[in-house]
């Protein structure tokens, strides 16, 4: 007869053990009985075998007895099924039933609940999935019927729309928390590997061209490629290193550093520094500035003469950044007149592009306002395919509603560190200063 109570084992052990001879001071208790002979036979203990007391001995021998292990691999209860009988969720009741059906008559209605749930309209939902989300197909077995690649992409989406905990995603999809995490780590692996490379791209050619021509249609600043920020995504403490990712704001964060274009399209995405370091050393490290460095990006084939002076298409930056050829920004100081005050507009102007791209990304895809991630490496990512799935959304023209913004300040400059110091470049100042000339005589500020 089979033996399935906790009682009926315990008392199962005890008489095994007695039929062994071990004294009842020497019978451990039942959590730890399987340690029993293991404790004193594993080479790491180091207590030789020959010391031990005789009733050890003699017990030792019992679990290596092939009878005795039948006996207690009976006492093991049966798994019943292969998962957890689960009903119809989220995805089948609501999106699959009611939305589809009532998204017959009322095709805005639908759109409205893909944009609340997924940020996303019902069109660029299912362009993503039939661009990128088909990748999470799982093939059948013969050991069950896998979750659909929908259903995986679309709890994909809710997660980053919504940072929802994955115990919360378990009982709205019906689906285990376990299979949840893996979805949403596949997700962003298929995300990070095919969306991210089509989405972010830095322009070149005549596509650079037109960028230039946008800012300064929108900024009056001629020859500018790109606006350039960082921002800080808040994360747990990470286990290795966690103090470095301690920023001035009180909380630990990794750093995303983002160039966008005139419309608020990432061109260029750098994460996962840690909140502490800034965002000067970031972009001193980062891909930008090397292929900027190497003229790759921003080239000088671009060079426009302005003012008598031969100027390379360059980058709007705040104070945090150093001041070169390539990288502009506002005159220190305050209370500026003629040129430097008309100058400083325009700068302020073409920053707020960045600043605006910030706050609709962590409005949409609030995982990057708050999260509870705490792998640095996995956070970063998150952050990457986040800006990715921004440029989309822009690019689609999807709606945006004023109230996803996590707070007011979301559009505000989220500056990390203090002005930045550097030696004064000489030709960085005579480009600025040339700028500062065209731009006051053009659209001049009092």
């Amino acid at each position: 007869m089979m033996l399935t109570s906790r009682d009926s084992k315990r008392w199962f052990f005890v008489f095994l053990l007695f039929s062994s001879g071990v004294p009842r001071a020497e019978i451990p208790s039942y959590d730890n009985f399987l340690r029993y002979g293991f404790r004193f036979t594993s080479v790491k203990t180091g207590f030789p075998r020959k010391l031990m007391p005789p009733s050890v001995l003699h017990c030792t021998d019992m679990w290596m007895n092939p009878y005795v292990w039948q006996l207690v691999k009976q006492l093991r209860r049966q798994r019943r099924f292969w998962t957890a009988p689960r009903g119809a969720g989220f995805w089948e009741k609501d999106v699959q039933g009611t939305w589809r059906e009532h998204g017959l008559a009322f095709p805005d209605w639908e759109d409205k609940q893909y944009l609340d749930r997924y940020r996303v309209t019902k069109a660029t939902f299912w362009f993503l999935f039939r661009r990128y989300g088909w990748r999470l197909q799982k093939q059948n077995t013969n050991l069950r019927k896998p979750i659909n690649a929908d259903k995986r992409f679309a709890i994909t989406l809710h997660w980053l729309a919504h940072s929802t905990s994955f115990s919360e995603l378990s009982i709205i999809y019906r689906v285990a928390k376990a299979s949840i995490v893996s979805i949403v780590h596949e997700g962003m692996y298929v995300l990070r590997r095919f969306l991210v490379p089509d989405s972010i791209r830095f322009p070149t050619g005549d596509e650079l061209d037109q960028v230039i021509a946008d800012f300064e249609a929108l900024c009056c600043l001629p020859h500018c490629g790109g606006a350039l920020d960082g921002t800080f995504m808040q994360i747990k403490k990470p286990s290795k290193f966690g103090d470095s990712y301690y920023c001035y704001k009180r909380f630990h964060s990794i750093i995303v550093l983002g160039c966008v274009d005139a419309r608020g399209i990432f061109i260029s995405v750098n994460s996962g520094r840690p909140g502490s370091v800034g965002d000067s050393y970031t972009f001193r490290n980062s891909q930008l500035k090397q292929n900027i460095d190497s003229d790759v990006w921003l080239s000088t084939v671009h060079q426009k003469i302005i003012g008598g002076l031969s100027i390379r298409p360059f980058l709007v930056a705040d104070a945090a950044f150093p001041l070169s050829s390539t990288v502009i920004k506002c005159y220190d100081g305050d209370n500026h007149v003629g040129r430097e005050k008309s100058f400083n507009y325009s700068v302020i102007r073409t920053r707020r592009v960045v600043e605006q791209a910030f706050g609709r990304l962590k409005g949409r895809w609030q995982v990057t306002a708050h999260s509870n991630l705490k792998n640095p490496e996995f956070a970063s990512q998150v952050a990457t395919v986040a800006c990715a799935l921004h440029n989309i959304c822009e690019r689609h023209n999807c709606p945006f509603e004023e109230d996803w913004l996590p707070e007011d300040a979301a559009y505000n400059n989220d500056v990390v560190g203090p002005p930045h110091q550097h030696v004064v470049d000489d030709d960085a100042q005579r480009v600025r200063d040339t700028l500062a000339d065209w731009v006051h005589a053009t659209n001049p500020r009092h």
